[in-house]
């Protein structure tokens, strides 16, 4: 099996795995933006929706879906005002004609409009009442991308609409074949996945899946651990280290609701990632009050945002070992004990091995040692096997002191992979018995999981299953990833709607 797989990995899994092509968000207004009213004081109003600032994106995944509408205005009403909001299933053939696509009409019975459609507005008021869209899910729909039109029309008296901005074009995509649980088989690996929001939305992690394509079927989850890239070590004018968090992570943490729970409601522990902010200040040199000060700022995000725990990722701290003399090397060691007893034991604390990390980690710091503190260490060479019992190299010659094999990330992989480094993996896993003998089988890391979107760019999900191809294929026949049944969406397969 795992000659042949040496052979379909560079095409893409093309028979396997069952990511399509996607193309462009086109839904933009046919007519053009909405023109500015120049300050005469022209009183004209546009459609929007409550939960998107443009082209409502809409996915049926086995579930009904809604949206809110109302009527915004540019200028207070004169007077009192209705409006009504319908279906126009002739835009969608001008729509297609303008644009050069070929969107079905979404299927009029499985819409209903709140309020028979109906929106009042109230004079000297620029928004209106809210009306719920809801789009019902019918597994007579096939699966594809379907485009509603909803237009809205004033009544008697009302104020202008924005001939521009009076349509609101729903882009509504259908997983006919998506289930909306599964049956979990618990894997005898762990893989750990990064995810940058600002390269890609989470939620993606919620469509990706190992499954068999023997009867039955098992579905296994293919990350058991998220980190969410990258919190960053700053200094406050008191030399004191802060987080700060990009615009994107911090809108993420912020909506939890929506991006982070369902993963947890989907057996993925969901952690932050913390890194150096190239300010000379981090894990290793930080004075008990300073090392207090941010532990508890840790701990702060943790149960603020209901997280499962950190990954210390130990780079970009640009930290000299010249002033007081710091040991870098217990330094770390004693602000990890020191995390690990706040945030408790059943928070998870991972650590990034790079050649920034200190090298005494290797060796016991005063009875204290560092792999008995983590659950899991990783370096972030990528896409190369690292066995430091084995094969000793560079700055990883050695074990980290206290981790064991099982606990210890010997692959890293990453979506750029070389023909080389893929020829090397595939040679590594097929023929090097320390991969099993040797008990380094145990996690797997991805250092981060982009968006998943086209079979026809070479850049595939392949890097995902190498330890299901390591660890489930000769038991249950598992290298095939998921989601099924998305053949006919053209789509980004979770894009970002932040």
């Amino acid at each position: 099996m795992k000659q042949i797989l040496k052979y379909i990995l560079p095409f893409a899994f093309a028979a396997g795995f069952v990511f399509t092509a996607c193309e462009e968000d086109d839904i933009t207004p046919i007519n053009g933006t909405f023109p500015e009213t120049g300050g005469i004081g022209i009183s004209m109003g546009i459609l929007r929706s409550i939960n998107y600032a443009e082209n409502p994106l809409i996915n049926l995944e086995q579930a009904n879906a809604s949206d809110e509408l109302r009527i915004e205005l540019t200028e207070p009403a004169i007077q009192a005002s209705t409006y009504t909001v319908a279906i126009d299933d002739s835009k969608v053939d001008t729509y297609n004609e303008a644009n050069k696509t070929e969107y079905k009409s979404f299927p009029s019975q499985f819409v209903t409009l709140s309020s028979e459609g109906k929106l009042t507005l109230e004079s000297g008021k620029q928004l209106s009442n809210t009306i719920t869209t809801t789009f019902v899910f019918d597994e007579s729909l096939e699966a594809g991308t379907y485009l509603l039109p909803l237009t809205v029309k004033a009544n008697n008296g009302a104020s202008a609409l924005s001939q521009e901005r009076n349509t609101l074009y729903y882009k509504i995509n259908v997983w006919g074949e998506t289930m909306p649980e599964y049956e979990w088989t618990e894997k005898n690996y762990i893989q750990i996945v990064g995810v940058d929001p600002e390269l890609t939305n989470p939620l993606i992690i919620n469509k990706l899946h190992i499954f068999t394509t023997s009867k039955p079927t098992y579905y296994f989850n293919v990350a058991d651990i998220v980190n969410l890239q990258f919190a960053t070590v700053w200094k406050d004018e008191s030399n004191l280290p802060y987080l700060y968090f990009k615009n994107d992570l911090e809108y993420v943490l912020s909506h939890r609701n929506k991006y982070i729970t369902p993963l947890q409601q989907a057996e993925h522990k969901v952690c932050i990632a913390i890194k150096g902010g190239k300010e000379g200040i981090g894990f290793s040199n930080l004075d008990e009050y300073q090392m207090n000060k941010f532990i508890y700022e840790i701990k702060k995000i943790v149960d603020k945002y209901h997280l499962d725990g950190v990954n210390l990722y130990d780079c970009e701290f640009e930290i000299k070992n010249t002033e007081n003399n710091f040991d870098l090397s217990k330094g770390l060691c004693k602000f990890v004990a020191s995390l690990r007893k706040t945030l408790g034991s059943d928070k998870i604390i991972s650590y990034t091995q790079t050649k920034e990390s200190p090298e005494g980690i290797m060796n016991d710091q005063s009875e204290i040692k560092l792999g008995n503190l983590v659950d899991y260490a990783w370096t972030d060479q990528l896409n190369k096997i690292i066995n430091p019992w084995e094969h000793p190299d560079s700055w990883w010659s050695n074990p980290i002191a206290g981790i064991s094999k099982e606990k210890w990330g010997a692959l890293n992989s990453d979506i750029h992979a070389t023909n080389e480094e893929i020829d090397y993996l595939i040679n590594e896993i097929e023929n090097n018995l320390s991969m099993t003998d040797e008990n380094i089988n145990h996690v797997f890391v991805v250092n981060r999981v982009e968006n998943v979107s086209l079979a026809t760019d070479n850049k595939y999900v392949w890097y995902m299953i190498w330890g299901s191809d390591n660890n489930l294929y000769d038991e249950y026949d598992a290298t095939q990833i998921g989601p099924r049944g998305y053949e006919s969406i053209y789509i980004p397969l979770v894009p970002k709607d932040y």
